[in-house]
Parts: structure tokens; C-alpha cells; sequence
């Protein structure tokens, strides 16, 4: 899949699924990608906004180009232009978000322990990229459904 922004016929390569999420600029949809079947997220953003509105959106992408192979950082596959919307096609994180499992209830103390550890190690390496996070809450914290990332931290897991 291209990383930068492209005018290829989107609806041809990604079929958009469930609508996973909604936030400040636009809507997630669980999409498909058609020609590999893999599940991707599709965040849809309408570029008929605020000039300030549309700026973020282009930082948010070249943030996200920026941030290939990273630990604990979603993967960014590209950026469609369909109309007066973008199509921004990430990884799909089929756990949800952190805010999601908050729902039920308080999380036992060994999972909060686990996504307290990932996001320190994606923390950590975007500050030393030199970039600052401004909008770190439960609802921007993602969980992929991976049994070994469920395991217990072990004693020293953060490095200086």
C-alpha cells in the first residue's frame, strides 16, 4: 500500500465494514483491504473544515509517516483522497480502545500494568524522536488482541 497521498479509486481497494469509532475529525470504519483481505482501520475525514481543522490532519499524517516500524505505534498505510474527503488507512487494532474496556469496569492491575508498559515504550521512543503527544487519553490508547503482549511486565522493562 502507498504511504503518501494518492488519487487512486479508494472504494476499489478498501471496502469499509462497521463503524468502529467517532471522533473530533471524522469517522473510524473496520475496513477490508480487497486484494489481501486484511482488516485495516479507515478513518474518513471531511476536508470541508476549519483551515486549522485541516492543518491537523496533515500533521497527524505526516506524523504518522514518519513513525514506520515503531514499536506500539500504529501502522500507517496511507492517505486516499476521494472527493472532499481523505481516507486514512491505518492498522486495525481489534482489541479496541483502552476507554472501550474501561466500560464494564476497573481493569485488573495486571493489565493496566501491561498498557501502562506499551505506552511508555511508544512514549519513549517519540520523545526521543523529538515529539510531544498532546492528546494521550483511553480513547487514543489501542489494543491489538496479541497473547504474548498480555504477559506480565517483567522487573526492569523500561530502559534510560
Amino acid at each position: 500500500m502507498p504511504s503518501q497521498l494518492s488519487k487512486l479509486p479508494v472504494n476499489q481497494l478498501f471496502q469499509r465494514l462497521e463503524i468502529i469509532g467517532r471522533g473530533k475529525f471524522g469517522v473510524v470504519h473496520k475496513g477490508r483491504n480487497v486484494e489481501t483481505n486484511q482488516l485495516v482501520a479507515i478513518k474518513i475525514i471531511n476536508l470541508d473544515a476549519e483551515d486549522n481543522e485541516v492543518q491537523d490532519v496533515q500533521k497527524e499524517i505526516q506524523f504518522l509517516t514518519q513513525l514506520k516500524q515503531v514499536p506500539n505505534i500504529t501502522h500507517y498505510y496511507g492517505s486516499y483522497l476521494q472527493g472532499h474527503k481523505i481516507w486514512i488507512i491505518m492498522d486495525y487494532c481489534a482489541g479496541g480502545s483502552v476507554r472501550t474496556l474501561l466500560r464494564p469496569g476497573p481493569l485488573e492491575e495486571k493489565y493496566i500494568s501491561v498498557i501502562v508498559r506499551e505506552s511508555l515504550i511508544a512514549l519513549q521512543y517519540i520523545h526521543k524522536s523529538g515529539v510531544i503527544h498532546r492528546d494521550i487519553k483511553a480513547a487514543n490508547i489501542l489494543i491489538r488482541k496479541d497473547e504474548q503482549l498480555w504477559e506480565v511486565p517483567p522487573t526492569g522493562w523500561l530502559q534510560k
